[in-house]
């Protein structure tokens, strides 16, 4: 009996144990996304206050069921340099990821214009220069293996270049890689360059790159990876890029976020590309930015059909269709000085 007993005991132990070893291993992979991680590179708080400004707005039902959809409306920048969409789900089509599962070799029937031996794909300039989605199949022979060569010959669309003494480097603009160079290894295609702020290259897109780059690098696995910048109508310039990324492996690796081209403090003309410093809220309605938002200032949920705003766990503010949603972490003075009215149930 005594035996008995004691090999209970032991399987207990080791059973206990294996449930630790997961919840360890879960913990670790969850901090090194960017939008978890307390040391991510955007500068945000802790943990659960990441996870408060990048929740996913609306039900599934009122979400984006395209990136042309998407495109129509943009989500508005309130802040912070990212909002996660669609909890994480990615656009990919079922023939994206089955092109992705057989060695990056396109379907059978061939008509489809996927990625060849981890090549990635891009898309042809359209008629106003501007760029179109770049979709890759990222692994680790897909790396960058030297110095990134001059890139300072191409001029993508909307590039006018401005300096301010307010941004680190002086200069407004990047030209942004779609398929970051440390993932593909090609430095001056214009087909993978945009006009991109500098928040938008090193705060909002970077620390997803580098956690491409880096799970990729430890488990040696491929993430089907595609990043689409989204003009508004003619707009010479994108107003963000959306990033969606899948595990080919292993799906459980994956995130779909809009990353905005902004730069806090800086007015942006998206139809051309010309800038100016602000200092104050007023135009926003126009898509353009925008004095630095208030870090210490409480978020509320605005409903921009109804006027009203609301706090984050207003039961009302859970109901909002996605389009008509918005996270704001400004203060309470600018919201009604815009016109929005405190919600008589949460009374934020």
């Amino acid at each position: 009996m005594k035996g008995k007993h004691k090999d209970r005991r032991l399987l207990l132990q080791m059973v206990v144990l294996a449930i630790f070893t997961v919840a360890i291993l879960w913990l670790t992979e969850a901090r090194r996304q960017p939008g978890v991680s307390e040391n991510a590179a955007y500068g945000a708080g802790s943990a659960g206050e990441s996870a408060a400004y990048s929740a996913v707005p609306g039900g599934e039902a009122d979400e984006p069921d395209s990136v042309w959809e998407l495109a129509d409306r943009p989500p508005v920048y309130t802040g912070r340099p990212f909002i996660r969409l669609r909890n994480d789900e990615p656009f990919f089509s079922e023939d994206e990821r089955k092109a992705a599962a057989e060695d990056f070799e396109a379907g059978a029937d061939g008509s489809a214009s996927f990625f060849s031996s981890g090549v990635p794909v891009f898309q042809p300039l359209d008629e106003r220069g501007r760029c179109g989605p770049a979709l890759m199949a990222v692994g680790a022979e897909t790396m960058a293996a030297g110095e990134r060569e001059p890139i300072s010959e191409i001029q993508p669309s909307g590039w006018m270049q401005a300096e301010y003494e307010g941004i680190d480097g002086g200069y407004l603009y990047h030209r942004c890689h779609l398929i970051g160079y440390q993932l593909c290894g090609i430095s001056a295609d214009e087909r993978n360059l945009i006009t991109g702020t500098r928040y938008l290259n090193i705060t909002g897109m970077q620390p997803w790159e580098d956690w491409v780059a880096e799970y990729v690098s430890r488990t040696g696995r491929h993430v089907l990876y595609r990043v689409t910048p989204v003009f508004e109508g003619q707009n010479a310039v994108a107003s963000g890029v959306l990033l969606e990324a899948e595990g080919v492996e292993d799906d459980t690796f994956r995130f779909c976020v809009f990353c905005y081209n902004v730069q806090p403090g800086i007015r942006i003309d998206y139809r051309t590309g010309a800038s100016a410093e602000e200092n104050s809220v007023s135009g926003m309605a126009d898509g353009s930015v925008y004095a630095a938002a208030d870090e210490n200032a409480p978020v509320y949920i605005l409903n921009t059909n109804s006027g009203k705003f609301h706090r984050p766990d207003c039961d009302a503010a859970q109901e909002i269709a996605w389009r008509n949603r918005i996270e704001w972490i400004r203060g309470r003075e600018d919201l009604c000085e815009l016109g929005y009215s405190p919600c008589g149930s949460c009374r934020p």
